[in-house]
């Protein structure tokens, strides 16, 4: 009894191309693709819907609202207006094989979105979808490359409303500094410097709060998650 809200950043910055290796052929050789990074980050988006699929079960559902979208197309701009260029892209329900054709079609926008606004009009569609059902599981999976203004003066009433919930959130960041494997960008955005900061400055290490970084595709030709 699970609802997932994916959220996807399809800003201008998406688009950045970046080469990945490909998995070794019959004979060893080495290969690479060129594609973009919204492209790239996608697969795992697509990864967990896949489980979700393979899995069968009509209780663990999702949704998809993209930012930086052109449009605009959510349950609070409907209802108060604001939270400009975040759009609901797949209705909360029981993925299928459609679902997965219509992330494909995904493509970069030319404007720029707030994850935070993005977050903001998660919950909120969440909330609203399981209004009847107050028991279920709440995850919301915020995919962004942290290249675009974010505005956090809601940042603290938007981590209470998570807390009310219980909803579990992971960010997952493309190209984020990453201690483990070791990788660290060079040249980033200050966004990208000072977002893992405030995190946490503000989360213990067991906190819901989970920064995954998605720097492990950069040193694997098969995504390494561990999102529970």
């Amino acid at each position: 009894y699970t609802v997932t809200i994916f959220l996807v950043d399809i800003s201008p910055s998406m688009g950045a191309m970046r080469t990945v290796d490909l998995p070794p052929g019959p004979k060893g050789e080495q290969g690479t693709v060129e594609m973009t990074n919204l492209e790239w980050s996608m697969q795992f988006v697509k990864l967990k819907i896949q489980e979700m699929i393979f899995n069968g079960r009509k209780t663990d559902q999702c949704g998809v609202i993209v930012f930086g979208s052109e449009d605009t197309d959510n349950v609070i701009n409907d209802k108060s207006g604001g939270y400009e260029h975040v759009s609901e892209y797949i209705p909360v329900a029981q993925p299928n094989a459609g679902t997965l054709t219509k992330l494909d079609a995904l493509s970069p926008s030319e404007v720029t979105g707030d994850p935070v606004d993005a977050l903001i009009v998660g919950i909120e569609t969440q909330d609203q979808y399981l209004s009847s059902k107050r028991t279920w599981t709440r995850k919301i999976v915020l995919l962004t490359d942290g290249e675009n203004p974010i505005e956090i003066e809601d940042w603290e009433a938007t981590v209470q409303k998570m807390d009310s919930l219980s909803i579990a959130l992971t960010v997952v960041g493309v190209d984020f500094d990453d201690e483990e494997l070791p990788f660290e960008e060079e040249n980033k955005s200050t966004i990208k410097v000072l977002l893992p900061r405030y995190n946490e400055s503000r989360y213990p290490s067991d906190s819901r709060i989970n920064r995954l970084r998605m720097s492990c595709f950069t040193r694997s030709s098969q995504p390494l998650f561990n999102l529970e």
